[in-house]
């Protein structure tokens, strides 16, 4: 090696060893400086700023910075806020063991038993000025740890997440991004919501928190779990099909909880089974406060039997033994909607109506059953094959359960093959 070469290689091994402090990262270097105390602050609240608006504020037990004028650290915090953008609050009441404020980078970090309120902004109306609404609806979240970035305005919470809700908790696979400007709340890599009614996983959820409404979507599996009661005012029937689960399964699920009305919408590939009952569609909804459920598209039910309809109160026996076959067979039903109200004690089935069992097909634009009547109504274009032979059609076919007995009216038609005798030649 010739001495020009050699002492360059020297050259460049010195200035290494000088510069060598200059490559330590601003995180690292700030780390050092931290450990060395420089100002401690009892009981006192630290505030940001973001262009002249409200950034994020921290009241805690115990405030203390180092050499570096960017770094603080907060500890015992009683209280925090979040903003957006505009300078208004999004998330309330934050408290954890401790936080770390970098004003340089704008970022807030809180540790442990972290616990924080994400909360419904107020509306705006005419003019700037904003409704306010007499009890806020509020998320509440706890978790291990937060990461809030001003700049993005994003807010990250990881670790032993649960999300609590009026009247549920979702527990997240791995934890929670918010936009805090929009204020949206993402789920990603799976959930699990649980509440004394039903239990809910999914692959994703959104939770749209000023419009008061969440969607969930990839391979949704939701439990009602049954539970036995013994209020008299209902009949034994209606008794023992709710102390049973029913679970529905779909593609995808909105919740909304707005103006005191709670509704679900479900779509794709839906599956809702209680015991040997099972209905299949792909668009659903149901409405609390008017108590209806509602199936369309391509709709199909299922059950082993239609003895979910009687009463047995009412009607435990049968004497005509074909209504009494017909009970106990198998049954599918293919229609365009299926409607349920509860309070009307009415279910219906339109569109294309085509009922199927061992011995008989059956066709209507329309099938109703009311429960008070006890009675099963057909309408439009109905049809009726019994063994591949005897039919009847007519626009109106009337079943009274009770009386074991049938109305059929308008251009009724019936055909019905003569069996022979087979004692006769």
């Amino acid at each position: 090696m010739n001495k020009n070469k050699a002492w360059w290689l020297l050259s460049v091994f010195l200035l290494v060893l000088v510069s060598a402090p200059f490559w330590i990262s601003e995180e690292e270097d700030l780390e050092e400086l931290e450990t060395k105390k420089q100002i401690e602050i009892k009981g006192s609240r630290i505030t940001g700023y973001q262009k002249g608006k409200l950034n994020w504020s921290v009241y805690a037990d115990y405030v203390w910075t180092g050499r570096s004028k960017f770094i603080f650290r907060a500890e015992k915090v009683l209280d925090g806020q979040l903003y957006d953008s505009d300078g208004q609050l999004i998330v309330d009441h934050i408290k954890a063991d401790r936080i770390r404020v970098n004003s340089k980078s704008k970022t807030l970090s809180a540790y442990d038993q972290i616990e924080a309120t994400f909360q419904k902004r107020e509306v705006k109306v005419n003019k700037g000025l904003r409704a306010s609404e007499k009890k806020k609806k509020k998320i509440n979240i706890t978790a291990d740890e937060l990461r809030y970035f001003s700049l993005s305005k994003r807010t990250y919470l990881y670790k032993n997440v649960k999300i609590k809700q009026k009247d549920a908790i979702v527990y997240p696979s791995k934890g929670v991004e918010v936009d805090n400007d929009n204020n949206i709340a993402y789920i990603d890599g799976g959930f699990l919501m649980k509440s004394d009614e039903f239990v809910v996983s999914g692959n994703q959820m959104t939770i749209y928190i000023d419009d008061d409404y969440s969607e969930m979507s990839g391979d949704i599996t939701a439990i009602r779990i049954g539970k036995p009661t013994t209020n008299i005012t209902l009949d034994q029937r209606e008794r023992d099909m709710r102390g049973e689960d029913v679970v529905l399964t779909c593609d995808y699920l909105k919740y909304s909880d707005k103006d005191n009305q709670k509704v679900i919408e479900i779509n794709g590939n839906i599956h809702i089974q209680q015991a040997e009952k099972q209905l299949r569609g792909e668009k659903g909804y149901y409405n609390q406060e008017k108590n209806i459920y509602r199936v369309d598209g391509n709709v199909q039910f299922l059950s082993d039997s239609l003895g979910f309809l009687l009463d047995k109160n009412r009607k435990a026996t049968f004497e005509n033994p074909d209504m009494s076959k017909a009970i106990q067979q198998r049954v599918t039903v293919n229609a365009n909607q299926f409607l349920f109200e509860p309070d009307q004690k009415k279910l219906e089935l339109m569109g294309n109506v085509r009922v199927d069992q061992v011995d008989k097909k059956i066709k209507a634009k329309k099938i109703q059953f009311l429960d008070e009547k006890n009675k099963l109504i057909l309408k439009g274009n109905v049809e009726i094959i019994k063994d591949d032979q005897d039919t009847i059609s007519c626009e109106f076919l009337e079943i009274d359960i009770n009386s074991e007995s049938f109305y059929a009216g308008e251009s009724v038609q019936t055909e019905f093959k003569v069996k022979k005798n087979k004692d006769k030649p």
